[in-house]
């Protein structure tokens, strides 16, 4: 029951620092975004206050980042991203595109895409697979061979999409 009580307490300073005007809708974003980053009703607290603090410090508004980080977190996760990261890139997508839903399918095709992720994958995702890529050396050679950039780590894991796409 603590945990219920420590989860409501959260969203509804979410509710109070954003502009959420629905508590449902503040309640899904929080439930989202702790269950996809790997939070608890605990640690929900640092969820709302990363949000408010990127909501208020950047060209975006809470409910946009959360709409973002929504279509996005599953495959930023997957491909080894943590919040913080994924509401950077989201922030700094979208002060250019001014469209978070859009920048949140985009960062979902670019983290899949370089993962390799397979074009049976992407197509069910609702992507297009034209040209996708599933061999890790091939893709590995193509993005450095147009980026200059490693996608792979040196023991041959996959860089977080955050860090590919900084450097």
């Amino acid at each position: 029951m603590e945990q219920a009580a420590k989860f409501a307490e959260s969203t509804q300073i979410l509710m109070n620092v954003s502009e959420f005007t629905d508590v449902s809708r503040a309640t899904d974003t929080l439930i989202s975004s702790v269950q996809a980053f790997g939070y608890t009703a605990e640690t929900s607290m640092e969820v709302v206050d990363l949000l408010n603090t990127i909501g208020n410090n950047y060209a975006i508004s809470t409910a946009d980042l959360a709409s973002s980080l929504t279509k996005s977190s599953a495959s930023l996760v997957a491909a080894g991203g943590d919040l913080a990261e994924a509401a950077a890139l989201t922030a700094t997508a979208n002060a250019i595109i001014q469209d978070a839903d859009s920048v949140g399918t985009a960062l979902k095709t670019t983290s899949l895409r370089l993962r390799g992720t397979d074009a049976k994958v992407l197509e069910e995702e609702g992507l297009d697979s034209e040209g996708a890529v599933t061999s890790k050396s091939k893709l590995q050679s193509k993005v450095k061979a147009l980026s200059g950039v490693d996608i792979l780590t040196q023991s041959g894991e996959y860089k977080s999409t955050y860090e590919i796409l900084s450097q």
